[in-house]
């Protein structure tokens, strides 16, 4: 279950990592992203690490493109040089992470990473994506079509099928897959090289 996070080295020192909710009805599983990568980096690091949170509101003007038109900062833990990393759920043609590093770059800070459940890749991704520098993303859809462009290039795949197979046989068995959501909260889980 290695989720093969490669923050830089300097999330040792002082730089403060954020993380930016691409949309205000993602808050909720954003809020969790956060405690989870500030528990695996605590680990990693062996020392305390204290992880921002930014909201990002988005406007979808059509089927290919949305506008991120509101970004709320905690102003003790600002983006400005901070390595931002944002999850979501699908990335179909990438206008919303073309926005967020756009508005992520305006207030100083580096985008480091978007990181998402469903990767498609559609409409103009390669041109919407070409300023993210890399994307993490679970094999939950075949990526065929982001294969047949550049981007493929940036992403790093995150094997996920022993979760689910804990999860079929757990549900097979009649048992509870809560196990499975409450192994991080307890300390259990492996993270691999998060």
């Amino acid at each position: 279950e290695a989720i093969g996070f490669d923050l830089p080295e300097s999330v040792k020192g002082d730089r403060r990592v954020v993380v930016l909710t691409p949309d205000t009805g993602a808050t909720k599983r954003t809020k969790r992203f956060q405690e989870t990568l500030r528990w695996v980096l605590q680990e990693r690091f062996q020392r305390n690490i204290n992880i921002g949170f930014a909201h990002g509101d988005k406007v979808r003007l059509n089927d290919t493109n949305t506008e991120i038109t509101t970004i709320i900062e905690d102003p003790s833990f600002p983006i400005v040089n901070s390595l931002v990393v944002s999850p979501d759920d699908i990335l179909a043609t990438g206008s919303t992470y073309k926005g967020i590093e756009e508005a992520v770059r305006s207030r100083g800070g580096e985008f480091f990473a978007a990181c998402v459940t469903h990767l498609i890749g559609t409409g103009r991704v390669e041109d919407n994506l070409e300023k993210v520098p890399r994307i993490y993303a679970t094999r939950t859809v075949d990526p065929w079509r982001i294969g047949r462009t550049s981007v493929i290039d940036k992403v790093q795949f995150v094997d996920v099928s022993s979760i689910f197979a804990k999860a079929l046989k757990e549900t097979h068995l009649n048992g509870s897959i809560n196990s499975l959501l409450t192994s991080l909260d307890e300390g259990s889980g492996s993270t691999g090289d998060f």
